[in-house]
């Protein structure tokens, strides 16, 4: 390449072209020999190429900034992109394995389907219809309890009016109902009912059939076993009193008034006052004890001291 200006002999001196100015014409010139056009003439010279042979505008840049004529650096220009794959190659064959697992998880489940597709509809209506029969009966019971209840009240209500007759029409019906609550209550009324009307020995064993049943809650039971030997008291032996009370005449137990003092007047009876004061004592000491029951608890205690200090004065 040659840079205007007085060289030897006259002519333009020549120059050592940029190496990205030789790049350039070096890229552009293949394609040139390939279509029979050589960008560079074989001599020791080479004629810049004229219109028609291709050169690119970047090429042209290169020569204009080589010759002072461009200003832009040849840094400036874009860098050509590389060329975008159309696809790119797993690295690995995770894809593949989830997809074959997937596949055969379908397979497994419309074998198991295919197999036992009967019998799994079967088990769900099956299912539904027991939890349908729970819901059914839940349902009727509490209709029942509630039927039950509204027909003791109305039981009440009679005998609240002095209507003993409507009363026991409705209690008579709730002690066959076979319903252990409520049949019980209703026999156990009935059984004061026969008291207050002078049947001591028809309550007294009213009473004892809901002592004996045993599909009845236990409280209801102890209360009835109370009030049948409150009533069979005078008529019963002294230790059958004790036999039947005295695991109720205890501090822990609920009935230890009503049968505490019961069981010490049965030791009275059979003249043992020390067990009788020790029965008292125990009464008028818990606080769980009515107070009625404990002031005759205390009225019993000093009964004993003072009988057993006039038997030591004879």
């Amino acid at each position: 390449m040659r840079r205007s200006g007085t060289g030897g002999g006259g002519h333009a001196r020549a120059v050592r072209a940029h190496p990205a100015i030789r790049e350039a014409l070096r890229r552009h010139g293949e394609p040139d020999q390939r279509r029979g056009k050589a960008l560079c003439r074989r001599g020791p010279r080479a004629d810049l190429p004229g219109r028609g042979t291709g050169v690119s505008a970047e090429a042209l840049t290169l020569v204009a900034f080589a010759a002072g004529i461009a200003k832009v650096p040849p840094t400036q220009f874009p860098p050509q992109s590389e060329p975008t794959p159309l696809a790119v190659t797993p690295k690995t064959d995770e894809a593949f394995l989830r997809e074959v697992d997937e596949e055969l998880r379908r397979d497994q489940i419309v074998d198991v389907w295919t197999k036992h597709g009967r019998l799994i509809v079967g088990a769900i209506l099956g299912g539904l219809l027991i939890f349908a029969a729970v819901l059914g009966w839940r349902y009727w019971s509490h209709s029942k309890a509630e039927g039950q209840a509204v027909k003791l009240q109305t039981a009440f209500d009679s005998l609240a009016a002095n209507k003993p007759a409507d009363a026991k029409t409705a209690l008579d019906e709730l002690g066959a109902s076979g319903a252990p609550g409520y049949s019980a209550v209703a026999r156990m009324t009935e059984a004061n009912q026969l008291f207050n009307a002078g049947k001591a020995k028809e309550a007294a064993a009213q009473f004892g059939s809901v002592a004996g049943d045993t599909s009845v809650g236990k409280p209801i039971r102890d209360y009835a076993l109370i009030r049948q030997t409150n009533i069979e008291f005078d008529t019963l032996a002294p230790q059958v009193i004790i036999d039947r009370l005295k695991p109720l005449a205890v501090k822990e137990s609920a009935w230890l008034g009503s049968a505490g003092e019961m069981v010490a007047m049965a030791y009275l009876r059979l003249n043992k006052p020390n067990e009788a004061r020790s029965v008292f004592k125990t009464i008028a000491e818990t606080d769980g004890v009515p107070e009625s029951i404990r002031q005759r608890a205390v009225q019993g205690v000093d009964a004993v001291d003072v009988g057993g200090a006039d038997q030591k004065g004879k």
